[in-house]
């Protein structure tokens, strides 16, 4: 907005035929129009602006006219600047977003429209997938409010909706060689793998034979490779090392240490081993439930708990919590010991009375 200062008075200028304001909000310079050539009522529209905006109560035009699609612009392109891994999973929440508040202007976003959104999700998809998608839009009105200056004048409460427990599938030993055994080829070495390593099936299928280091007998997996985006190693026990020394061995022009059989990346494997699970009599197990398996185990074995973290890969206490899980055998043997511990305290006081009175007899 271009004017010249006159007679009208500070921050009121003439342009056309009518009188225009201009006052600042968060140190962005804002101009409107009063409609109006009377300098009075342009003053007296300025002070009501000015007020406004000292109390915090000035909604910016330009804020009105800021969309769902432009908080959708933004976030993505935020995700592409700090190279998210996630970036693929928060476009599908954003399409799914956008087939409700597509071409809505961010202020229209309430919390009614956002339970609308929910009730209608609810009749095609589970409530943690529903809930993915509330969290993006969270998203979305963080950054815009992060803005200088912000994009929206307020968030809408957006209600969470209550999930389930977290998956506590794990496989105990015979489990795990009932499925292994269903298998065939090198699906039977990537079940091996992780089952010991705890490592997730993208990881073991993504897997490079310049990963494996025989000398060091450990597999080191590169950041882009893992969901975490650090890199790790993980050491192998003796079958490992003898299943993928043979494995480096076969189609040595191929990098991959798994493939098809036309040389190309395995995507996954997903109805073998249904098939496998089926046929063994565990037709609910996943593969995932190896890293909750394995990480029991090495806490079981007396591991460290960091160390644990390290080779699974995670990087907070609280997801080690969440796959740590305790059977009920775990809690049998507590009790045992926990009864071991109260006998053994029990019987102190005993020992020590009688040697208290085997020194006063001997002292008569």
């Amino acid at each position: 907005m271009n004017g010249k200062p006159s007679e009208y008075g500070t921050g009121i200028y003439k342009r056309g035929k009518q009188l225009w304001i201009k006052f600042y909000q968060n140190g962005e310079e804002l101009w409107e129009p009063t409609h109006t050539t009377k300098v009075t009522i342009a003053k007296r529209l300025r002070d009501v602006r000015l007020a406004e905006v000292a109390q915090g109560k000035f909604i910016n035009l330009g804020i009105q006219k800021v969309t769902f699609d432009m908080l959708a612009t933004d976030l993505e392109q935020e995700y592409i600047s700090r190279r998210r891994r996630s970036l693929k999973r928060l476009r599908i929440s954003i399409q799914h977003l956008r087939n409700f508040f597509g071409g809505n202007r961010a202020s229209s976003i309430t919390t009614d429209r956002v339970r609308a959104y929910i009730i209608k999700r609810q009749k095609k998809v589970d409530d943690p997938t529903i809930n993915r998608e509330l969290a993006t839009l969270k998203r979305m009105f963080n950054l815009a409010m992060q803005s200088t200056p912000p994009k929206v004048q307020q968030k809408p409460y957006i209600p969470m909706l209550k999930e389930n427990e977290p998956r506590k599938g794990f496989f105990e030993h015979h489990e795990y060689r009932a499925v292994r055994d269903q298998l065939k080829g090198h699906l039977k070495i990537i079940c091996t793998v992780g089952y010991f390593t705890g490592m997730r099936d993208q990881e073991v299928l993504k897997m490079e034979k310049s990963w494996v280091d025989l000398m060091e007998r450990e597999i080191n997996i590169p950041a882009w490779a893992a969901k975490n985006g650090t890199a790790r190693s993980v050491p192998l026990n003796d079958e490992l090392f003898r299943m993928l020394s043979f494995q480096m061995t076969q189609r040595p022009d191929n990098p991959l240490m798994f493939c098809k059989p036309d040389g190309s990346k395995i995507g996954g494997f997903r109805c073998a081993w249904k098939a496998a699970c089926r046929e063994a009599g565990y037709p609910d197990k996943l593969f995932h439930d190896f890293r909750r398996t394995a990480a029991r185990n090495m806490s079981r074995a007396g591991v460290p708990e960091t160390v644990i973290m390290a080779i699974i890969g995670h990087k907070t206490r609280s997801m080690f919590d969440r796959y740590n899980i305790t059977s009920k055998e775990d809690k049998r043997n507590a009790m045992e010991k926990l009864t071991e511990y109260v006998n053994l305290k029990a019987s102190e006081p005993v020992v020590k009375a009688e040697i208290g009175q085997q020194l006063t007899i001997g002292n008569v």
